[in-house]
């Protein structure tokens, strides 16, 4: 199994922009950061992450410090007492599927669904919450968000909400909306059998 996970791998990822969050996705504690966006100035700053990259390590995370894993200093904000690590992976291929808008309310929908699926603490009540806050006021009802589709081939260990994190500090704020993995190695999904349940 570890054999595998040290594989590269390939995503489709959305990056949704105008938002940020203490997980670097949407199952995080939001934050609404609204700029106008150039989008020819985007489609080149997507292309240009191929190659080497340096990531700081998303705060929630796995990853142990001190015997901790991170996420434990990020939920008893500790965060400023540990030194965040980066690393170095490498994206392959990057390709943009499509840069599209959504409105709040169909935003606001696949939000809830998500979240809804969730088991466990992992503070669902507070996020949903304060995405409702954000996507129901009367003044944004017309307003529309910016969505950037990718598939990115990658290095192991990379963490597609960090290169969404960091678009968004070249352009406001940005978050990941949806990940799916589309390759192990040389497995990809469309060989896979859906398993009944």
């Amino acid at each position: 199994m570890t054999s595998y996970m040290k594989l590269d791998k390939e995503y489709q990822a959305q990056i949704l922009f105008g938002f940020l969050s203490d997980s670097y996705d949407i199952l995080g504690l939001p934050k609404k950061n609204l700029k106008q966006i150039d989008i020819k100035q985007l489609k080149k700053t997507i292309k240009q992450l191929k190659g080497p990259y340096v990531q700081e390590i998303p705060p929630y995370s796995s990853l142990r410090i001190k015997r901790k894993p991170l996420f434990y200093y990020a939920r008893t904000n500790q965060l400023d007492n540990i030194e965040i690590p980066k690393k170095t992976i490498t994206i392959k291929q990057i390709t943009i599927n499509s840069i599209h808008t959504i409105t709040a309310n169909r935003l606001l929908k696949q939000i809830k669904n998500k979240i809804n699926k969730l088991k466990g603490d992992f503070r669902q009540d507070i996020i949903l919450k304060q995405w409702q806050n954000l996507l129901t006021k009367k003044q944004d009802n017309n307003e529309k968000y910016i969505i950037a589709d990718i598939t990115i081939s990658c290095s192991s260990g990379t963490y597609v909400r960090a290169i969404a994190n960091d678009l968004g500090k070249k352009f406001g704020s940005a978050l990941l909306l949806n990940l799916i993995r589309t390759r192990v190695g040389k497995y990809s999904i469309k060989d896979s059998v859906r398993l009944k349940d």
